[in-house]
């Protein structure tokens, strides 16, 4: 299991059975822990997605990526949306912090690059596409980690 910069082992190894083995596949729905809202519309579920994107209503299989905005019916966060197949190799995990020191160094991390916004984190959801193939597994593999950091 890859260890991100805010993951301990033991996390890490209790997050990786939060992934299933599909192409195009999906997490179960996601309670968050603190709603976040997205243009306009308070979300208090997420999905984990295995083509790179995370959305909020329903699970999601689109390999394709079109320009932004698109003007959808679905709100789409997509860090890595790309045609991925996790069937033979890789994980997607996610783990999501509403304390400790997780926050802290996210309200740290920004704050350094943006000192004006007198940002504080009261959520950081991670989700991680760890060593997973491009369809059709071609051995192909690509790492990606991507942070989600919500302020009230």
């Amino acid at each position: 299991c890859y260890q991100a910069k805010y993951m301990s082992s033991l996390l890490c190894a209790l997050i990786v059975a939060n992934h299933s083995r599909s192409d195009d596949g999906s997490s179960p729905l996601i309670p968050l822990s603190r709603p976040f809202v997205y243009f306009g519309n308070a979300y208090h579920q997420i999905y984990v997605n295995h083509n790179g994107h995370l959305t909020f209503n329903q699970a999601w299989s689109s390999f394709t990526p079109y320009s932004f905005p698109a003007h959808s019916t679905i709100d789409l966060i997509a860090p890595f949306w790309t045609d991925l197949d996790n069937r033979v190799n890789g994980n997607i995990f996610y783990q999501q912090y509403i304390t400790g020191s997780v926050l802290q160094q996210a309200t740290q991390d920004i704050n350094q690059y943006f000192p004006n916004l007198g940002f504080s984190a009261n959520l950081v959801f991670i989700a991680t596409w760890d060593r997973v193939a491009y369809y059709p597994n071609s051995g192909t593999v690509r790492l990606f980690l991507w942070f989600y950091i919500y302020q009230k």
